[in-house]
């Protein structure tokens, strides 16, 4: 089976360049997956959380709004914000707080 590529990158550099199995993420139309052989895409997302699995574990990440492209079994994630998070307490948290500077800076 063919490898799938994950990168997560944002203006500040890269915060996930590896091979997992599936993601899973964010969507302006809602959460939706990845796994290998997708058809090329592109998508655009909301602020929320990034699921990554992989062989022995899964990684969580918090992004903000931006893009993601698949092509060739490669998913490319831009975003201008993106922490990896432990717990989903901290997710939540995490989202909260860059909701609320998002506010913020719209008014």
């Amino acid at each position: 089976m063919a490898a799938l590529k994950l990168q997560l990158i944002t203006p500040t550099g890269t915060v996930f360049d590896g091979v997992v199995n599936s993601v899973t993420a964010p969507g302006l139309r809602g959460r939706f997956g990845i796994l290998t052989r997708h058809a090329p895409m592109i998508s655009a997302l909301q602020q929320g959380l990034v699921h990554i699995a992989r062989d022995s574990d899964e990684v969580h990440v918090v992004i903000g709004d931006g893009l993601l492209e698949v092509a060739d079994n490669t998913i490319t994630i831009l975003s201008g914000i993106a922490r990896q998070v432990a717990s989903d307490a901290e997710a939540a948290s995490v989202l909260a707080l860059a909701r609320e500077q998002s506010d913020q800076t719209a008014r």
